[in-house]
């Protein structure tokens, strides 16, 4: 293993450096849908990051005072559930009621951990996780003038490690990983972590699924899975109760939802066809959270666009039944972002305009409106920008929330603000510089780090770097 070190990593407003800083880095698209994904419909995220957070602008509702986050554990004990998840059809309407303008936690400050790059590279973290006595992430970097493009895959893998959060090393990586493209980083139930992805020599066309294991973080083994059929996973979100991702399926027109207790075997448990004669179904989001899985999408006129669309939510407790939600109990179906919150959930959906709307669930099945987020839309020098949520990361007791300014296609493209709430309703503009994207949160004997890239910006995004950033209690 090498570790690049340097000096605390360079932004703007005050910043505190939390441990031993690390090589500067940056930022490129993920590995690009494995199944085929050419298109450029680039919804850039972001969503926590950096430096002094002690306030700031508030959303709609009242701002929350004192502390900003809590040092939950990312995953439960189902035993010990609270509000009940689907097991039965719906009841009705969410009763819940917001928290108050109390933020629970005593984390109220976000220091500065580490940045990773080289010269001509773009580097981003892809996923995070606490397994192995380790934070491990996973991201990628690729050459800056290819950064999104169309083409050939130019990625290359890479992995970070850090037993505290605060100082982080980059793995020297063996064969093993020769022509991976990494998509999430879990921890099995054994306490070892596996990582799964796609190995594509040449092109995404011709990439067959790969995972990973390891019981120290730093020596990995490429293993084989037992799938229903040869397909790469998906993103593979672990909440407590297993793991769940979402696969194109290659015996059939659609997607199913995969569901396994100990990552190497897996089962598949519902078929989500493209289309059910009338309209075609898409597929958004998923989270899994202490208490089970949502899935969230919308239904569309065959043809069309999103006008007309009315969305879908799916939940499950243990990840083998599934149920839906009453269409009329359901969030709005535009680019819906969905995260577990205080064993509950929240969904942020938003179209062309600034406004985010949330909602509010108590168990997956019955929604209810909860508040708006105002994005502010950043100015564009080529064309009228709009503004949506990039990407909703849960920390456990709080979602971390920032949205992006995007015009047409790829870039250039903007982050235009972190927000926090641990309510939904409740949102707080915090002091992270725009330009900052979280992509990953993790959690561990309260220990919370969140992992993304900076300099997402126009004039700055083929200098993007890997950035970590680790809470600071009060």
């Amino acid at each position: 293993m090498t570790t690049d070190r340097t000096a605390a990593p360079e932004g703007a407003g005050p910043f505190e450096t939390a441990g031993a800083g690390t090589a500067p880095s940056r930022g490129g698209p993920p590995w690009r849908a494995i199944a085929g994904a050419i298109g450029v419909l680039l919804i850039v995220a972001i969503v926590a990051a950096a430096l002094l957070m002690t306030r700031g602008e508030t959303g709609t509702g009242t701002a929350p005072s004192g502390s900003a986050v809590a040092s939950p554990s990312l995953s439960g004990d189902p035993s010990t559930s609270v509000t009940p998840h689907p097991t039965q059809s719906p009841t009705g309407s969410a009763s819940a009621e917001p928290s108050g303008s109390t933020p629970p936690g005593p984390i109220g400050r976000w220091a500065a951990a580490a940045t990773f790059g080289s010269e001509g590279w773009a580097e981003e973290v892809r996923d995070l996780t606490y397994a192995a006595g380790h934070f491990i992430a996973i991201g990628y970097r690729e050459p800056d003038g290819g950064r999104g493009q169309v083409g050939p895959p130019t990625d290359e893998p890479l992995i970070w490690i850090s037993t505290d959060g605060a100082s982080w090393s980059r793995l020297e990586l063996g064969a093993e990983f020769d022509g991976a493209h990494l998509a999430s980083v879990v921890a099995l139930p054994d306490g070892s972590a596996a990582i799964y992805g796609a190995i594509s020599a040449d092109d995404f066309s011709s990439a067959t699924g790969g995972a990973w294991t390891s019981s120290n973080a730093s020596d990995w083994t490429s293993v084989a899975i037992d799938q229903p059929e040869p397909t790469v996973l998906g993103r593979v979100a672990d909440g407590g109760r297993g793991l769940l991702t979402l696969v194109r399926s290659n015996s059939q027109d659609g997607h199913q939802l995969w569901h396994s207790t100990d990552g190497l075997t897996w089962t598949s448990v519902r078929t989500i066809p493209d289309e059910d004669g009338t309209r075609r179904l898409n597929v958004v989001d998923y989270a899994a959270g202490p208490e089970g899985f949502v899935v969230t999408g919308y239904r569309s006129p065959l043809g069309g666009g999103v006008d007309g669309a009315t969305a879908f939510v799916l939940a499950s407790a243990d990840g083998d039944e599934w149920f839906e939600a009453d269409p009329l109990l359901t969030p709005s179906p535009y680019h819906q972002r969905v995260a577990p919150v205080n064993g509950d959930w929240i969904v942020a959906a938003s179209a062309v305009d600034p406004a985010v709307t949330t909602w509010f669930s108590a168990n997956g099945l019955d929604w209810e409106p909860r508040g708006q987020l105002e994005i502010p839309i950043p100015e564009s020098e080529f064309e009228e920008a709009s503004a949506t949520l990039g990407t909703l990361v849960s920390t456990g007791e709080r979602v971390m929330a920032s949205g992006a300014g995007v015009i047409c296609c790829h870039g250039p493209w903007w982050a235009a603000g972190v927000w926090s709430s641990f309510d939904g309703g409740t949102w707080e503009r915090l002091g992270f510089p725009d330009g900052t994207v979280v992509s990953a949160a993790a959690a561990h004997d309260g220990t919370i780090v969140l992992a993304g890239f900076d300099r997402a910006r126009p004039q700055d995004e083929f200098k993007a770097r890997a950035a970590f950033w680790v809470g600071v209690g009060d």
